[in-house]
């Protein structure tokens, strides 16, 4: 429940705003097959939430000889465009348009800018969002530098502040930043 007092949501993307699994799981299929591995779909809670140099050294650690991290981020490039239509938005994510006509409403996400927008162009929604935070500008997650970011920039306190995330790491950010987090998990 949003509590009376709230003048700012703060929204993860993967997981809270789009469903992402899919996406992932098509994106990362492809990846390993250009390198001559079959990709678990188990791999996907390991690397969810991640920038993509931690993906990339989360993928080396497990033994895959994927390349240089230059020839991991060329590939993933190849079948980002295409892992879009997997995408799809959770009730959360059917909500923003409403939510930011009562709270400023931002996003604190561990993808990079241009990836964000992407995804929430895809859906319409970009221009509802006060601000967007990105692994771009910031230190990712569970570093707090993007929630107190969207803090200052809505120019609000962090108690006036309420985060909706999915992970752990999310939690961790939400805690070192002195937000009030939710964690959803959708099935």
């Amino acid at each position: 429940m949003i509590e009376p007092k709230t003048k700012l949501i703060i929204l993860d993307i993967d997981g809270v705003i789009v469903y992402s699994k899919n996406a992932l799981n098509y994106l990362y299929s492809n990846l390993f097959k250009e390198f001559g591995y079959d990709f678990d779909k188990d791999l996907i809670p390991l690397v969810y939430g991640k920038t993509d140099k931690e993906t990339y050294q989360t993928f080396v650690s497990l033994g895959y000889d994927i390349g240089s991290y230059e020839d991991y981020r060329n590939s993933l490039s190849k079948y980002k465009q295409e892992a879009d239509k997997y995408y799809e938005l959770t009730p959360i994510g059917n909500t923003v348009q409403y939510l930011s006509q009562r709270y400023k409403v931002c996003v604190a996400t561990n993808r990079i800018r241009s990836s964000a927008e992407r995804i929430l162009n895809k859906f319409g929604i970009l221009n509802f969002f006060y601000y967007v935070a990105s692994a771009t500008e910031y230190e990712p997650k569970p570093q707090p530098d993007m929630l107190l970011a969207c803090v200052q920039k809505a120019n609000v306190e962090e108690k006036d502040a309420m985060f909706v995330g999915d992970t752990k790491i999310d939690e961790l950010a939400g805690k070192k930043a002195n937000i009030k987090t939710i964690l959803v998990k959708f099935e």
